[in-house]
C-alpha cells in the first residue's frame, strides 16, 4: 500500500512540475517572439514592395 501511495504522490509532483514548467516558458516565449516576428514580417513586405516598385 505504501508503494502505491508513493507512486501517486510522485505522479502528482511530476504533473505539478510539468504544468509549472509548461506554463512558464511558453508565456515568456510567446510574449517575446510574437512582437519580434510581427516587426520582422512587416519589414520583409515593405522591402519587397520597394524592390518591386
Amino acid at each position: 500500500m505504501f508503494e502505491a501511495d508513493h507512486n501517486i504522490t510522485n505522479n502528482v509532483d511530476i504533473n505539478a512540475q510539468h504544468v509549472c514548467l509548461d506554463l512558464r516558458p511558453p508565456a515568456s516565449l510567446l510574449i517575446y517572439p510574437v512582437p519580434a516576428k510581427k516587426k520582422k514580417k512587416k519589414e520583409i513586405p515593405i522591402s519587397g514592395s520597394t524592390d518591386k516598385d
